[in-house]
């Protein structure tokens, strides 16, 4: 596991591992509600596929992909080749490019802090509003 920002936590969704995670959630219901309630803490995701019920890991990267609760980082920890194959096209989907064992999510040009004088559309950026410029 790499080094943890100050004050971010990792939260592994995983049936029976935990990976020295610091929030340990077992079931995609308790994912998905750890996710919701620690959103600005979580610094990583690891996340397994088969959970042992109906909900997978890949049913949870759905659910925060669409809601808004994916980090910036994510780990698939599953031995489950085809679900993590499943878990890894919602991050590529998502623009996240992996990097080692851990996929991270690509800053695109409108992440980055523009000046607040910079009124622009989201399909656009006027060459003066570029970072750097």
């Amino acid at each position: 596991m790499e080094d943890k920002a100050a004050g971010k936590k990792w939260l592994i969704i995983d049936d029976f591992r935990t990976s020295g995670c610091e929030l340990v959630a077992r079931t995609a219901t308790e994912g998905k509600r750890m996710l919701q309630e620690n959103a600005d803490e979580i610094e990583c995701l690891c996340i397994d596929h088969d959970l042992g019920e109906k909900e997978t890991g890949y049913d949870v990267i759905v659910w925060a992909e669409a809601n808004g609760f994916l980090p910036g980082q994510v780990q698939i920890v599953s031995m489950n080749p085809v679900g993590a194959k499943r878990i890894a096209s919602i991050l590529e989907k998502a623009g996240f490019v992996l990097q080692g064992n851990i996929y991270y999510r690509k800053e695109s040009e409108l992440d980055r802090k523009l000046p607040s004088w910079c009124e622009h559309d989201k399909d656009f950026i006027p060459q003066d509003c570029k970072e750097g410029s």
